[in-house]
Parts: C-alpha cells; sequence; structure tokens
C-alpha cells in the first residue's frame, strides 16, 4: 500500500480539516468583500448570486438578470454557499468566530446578522484590491497550511497524471435497459481499468478483483444507507448506477495512490486547483475513456509551504501552437464521417499532453487562427457556432474576440491541410 502523501510534507501547523463544500473560491472573495464592507449574511448571499449571475451570462439559456431575479427572491437560494464561504473564512482566520446558520428555518434569524473581519482577513482583502494574482497566491499557502488534503491532492498531481478509467452503459449494453445489466456492467468496468492500471500509465495500482471488490462494496454501502432511511433506491436509473461506479473508482484511486479523498471532495478540488492555476483535469482526452487530472505547474515544498512555478508564458504558447494539428487529428479519429470535432476535445488532448491549463490552450489557439488568416500556416481553419453534440458541463466554449471587440462563442472546428484562407 501507497504511504499518504501528507505525510512527506514538512511539519507546518495545520488545521487538517476536511475539504468544505466550498464549489467556488470566488466565494471567499466575494464574501470578505461584504463582511468589510458591513454587509449583512443577506448581503454576503445576495453577492454570491450577483457573482454567478455575471458568470452564466451568454452560457446558458437562462439570462443573467432572470437568473438573478428568481435567485434573490428565494430565501434558501446560495445560503448554503453564503453559509459555506464564511465558515471557510472563519477555518482560515480571515472573519472572527460566530455561529452561522444550520437549517432553512434559521435563515430568517441570521438574514441581518453581521461578521467582523480580522487583520488577517482585512490584509487578504486589501491584497485582492491591489493584486488579484498575488491575493490567490497567497490564499493558495493558506489553503496548503489548512487543508492536508489539499496539499496532498496538489503533491500527487505534480508527481504525474492520475487517470481513472470509466465506461458509459453503452459500452457494455447497447440496448439493455433494465437493471439486470448492472453486474455485467460493474464486471466489464473493472476489467477495463485493471487492464488501464497494468500498463503503469495511471499512477495508481490494483488488481481487476480489489477494484471490482471497491466498487460493489461502494455500491452496497449506498444502498445500506438508503435501507436504513427507509429511502428509495439511490440507483433509479442506470445512469445513477453508472455515477455511483466512477465515484467508487474515484475514490478508490486516491486511496491507492496514498490520499484518502472522498468523491466531492475531489470535485471540489479539482475546481479549486484549476481556478487556481496548477491542475487541470478532463474526461474528453481522445484516448481511452477517462478521468484525467493532472498538474499545471511545478511544485516544490520549501520550509513546508508550496513553490509555484506554473506552465505559462511564450515558450508554452508556441509549443502549443505546434501541437494544435497533433491534437486536432487525434480528436477527430473520434468522429465518424466528419471532419468538424468539437473544439473541447482539442482543448482537452494538447492540454493533457503538455500538461497546462486551459487558457494556454485558449491564447494559442486564437495566435494559431491569426497566424492562418495571414497565410503563415499550411492549413485552412474553419470555426462553428453549432454543437457536435453538446459541450458537457466539465467543458466550455472558445471564445474569439472580432475587430470591433464583438465576442463570438465557438464550439466546433475543422482543419485541412490547404491553402490558408481568411477566417470570418
Amino acid at each position: 500500500m501507497v504511504e499518504p502523501l501528507v505525510k512527506e510534507m514538512s511539519p507546518v501547523k495545520r488545521g487538517d480539516s476536511g475539504i468544505p463544500r466550498l464549489q467556488e473560491l470566488t466565494f471567499l472573495q466575494k464574501a470578505l468583500e461584504a463582511v468589510v464592507g458591513g454587509g449583512t449574511f443577506e448581503d454576503v448571499r445576495t453577492r454570491l448570486i450577483d457573482h454567478m449571475a455575471s458568470r452564466r451570462q451568454g452560457d446558458f439559456e437562462l439570462d443573467a438578470a432572470e437568473f438573478r431575479r428568481l435567485a434573490r427572491s428565494d430565501l434558501a437560494r446560495y445560503a448554503s454557499n453564503a453559509t459555506e464561504a464564511l465558515a471557510e473564512l472563519m477555518r482560515l482566520g480571515m472573519v472572527e468566530r460566530v455561529s452561522l446558520p444550520s437549517t432553512r428555518k434559521a435563515l430568517i434569524a441570521y438574514r441581518g446578522r453581521r461578521f467582523t473581519a480580522t487583520s488577517k482577513g482585512v490584509e487578504w482583502h486589501d491584497l485582492l484590491a491591489a493584486s488579484i494574482t498575488t491575493a490567490y497566491d497567497d490564499l493558495l499557502k493558506v489553503l496548503w497550511r489548512q487543508h492536508s488534503q489539499f496539499a496532498g491532492y496538489l503533491l500527487l498531481l505534480s508527481r504525474g497524471a492520475l487517470v481513472v478509467p470509466t465506461a458509459n452503459w453503452s459500452d457494455v449494453h447497447p440496448a439493455l435497459t433494465g437493471v439486470e445489466g448492472r453486474g455485467p456492467y460493474v464486471v466489464f468496468l473493472a476489467k477495463r481499468v485493471a487492464q488501464a492500471v497494468a500498463t503503469a500509465t495511471t499512477g495508481w495500482s490494483a488488481t481487476q478483483e480489489e477494484i471490482e471488490a471497491a466498487i460493489r462494496e461502494y455500491l452496497d454501502a449506498r444502498l445500506k444507507a438508503a435501507e436504513l432511511r427507509h429511502a428509495s433506491s439511490p440507483y433509479p436509473r442506470n445512469r445513477d448506477f453508472v455515477g455511483a461506479c466512477e465515484e467508487a473508482l474515484v475514490s478508490f484511486a486516491f486511496r491507492r495512490a496514498g490520499i484518502p479523498l472522498d468523491y466531492i471532495s475531489h470535485e471540489i478540488l479539482r475546481r479549486w486547483t484549476k481556478d487556481l492555476g496548477v491542475a487541470n483535469f478532463s474526461y474528453h482526452v481522445p484516448d481511452l475513456p477517462a478521468l484525467r487530472l493532472w498538474a499545471t505547474a511545478d511544485i516544490a515544498v520549501v520550509d513546508g509551504l508550496p513553490d509555484i512555478k506554473r506552465r505559462v508564458g511564450p515558450e508554452l504558447i508556441e509549443m502549443a501552437i505546434g501541437e494544435i494539428p497533433a491534437a486536432y487529428d487525434q480528436a477527430r479519429r473520434m468522429e465518424r464521417d466528419t471532419s468538424w470535432v468539437p473544439i473541447y476535445r482539442v482543448r482537452a488532448c494538447l492540454c493533457a499532453r503538455l500538461r497546462v491549463g486551459d487558457g494556454v490552450f485558449d491564447e494559442a489557439f486564437r495566435e494559431f487562427l491569426a497566424q492562418a488568416r495571414r497565410g503563415e500556416l499550411p492549413y485552412s481553419v474553419n470555426l462553428e457556432i453549432s454543437e457536435i453534440g453538446s459541450i458537457p458541463p466539465t467543458e466550455r466554449p472558445f471564445r474569439l474576440r472580432d475587430a470591433s471587440g464583438r465576442e463570438t462563442v465557438y464550439r466546433s472546428m475543422n482543419l485541412t491541410a490547404e491553402a490558408a484562407r481568411r477566417i470570418g
């Protein structure tokens, strides 16, 4: 069994609390801004709503104004997010510790409650105003001290990608919809995972028997918990069953790699670290179906704290430009009877290969398009706003501004080795 990675870190004063259910790191910033400004719990909640409304603009059918109106009118919407953001600020020593609402009924009493920022909180608030980048680098170190799983996650990925193979229900049962296919699905999935693990490229190891046993143990535990609550089955649909199998596998893979991490904590950490520019992930690298997670920075531990060198800059951009045709070719092999491929697949392929973040691809792709327009490349590049299938929720579309500053969202592309021609 692999020794826990957290033992390797130099001793520092550590909170060792579990990963909070804080979906967005930016919630800490918005909540602290409200606190320092003398705002109430309700002000924190509405500030988070406004923040998410601005992020939804242009990406969702429900426009930002309507989302904001509906969310504000329901006192429970984003109340748990506000509570968790304030609780984490308290754990991090940025807001003085006081009680927070723990039930829906308590929300009314807490709407007008105000909170007090500590000197540390005021210092981080001022740093945010001076430099967002420096402030979030500082936050990364604070999170490293507070959460050993956060530190362990980054250390693990800094050594190499973690790969967790997956399988769709249709991979095993193209036509079968009944629950009788669930046993064979587990066997198929365990065999696929074991074959991938045997190549020594997944970042963890286990036998097929161990993998299958871990999945079944997780599924059984959830069923027993539902029975104790007299609740309905946790797997009413086969896709719920498939999702539970993935949860079991991800948690098992992290344990085998040396990090005790439940599935939800992993989901939160992969979002945090992506936002911090130190790690990335994708389900859509054109290859064996799998969840892949990789560091996008070189990480060393100095005096118990991380020394971060992100994989960004002109050299990486230039390298990425040269990799775009190969990434396109690999993604195209996943499509049938068309030269058009989703841009997010090309991005996932390139980013996983170079161990970089999405921003490196986006910047390189914009320059690639500019070079094609100028006739500097032996490729004709075409972009489409339409989708080939829907964009998965873990991916995002590619955005491009024209000379007038108007932004267009593109979702598909093709690339042909012809005389370059002007785009759009």
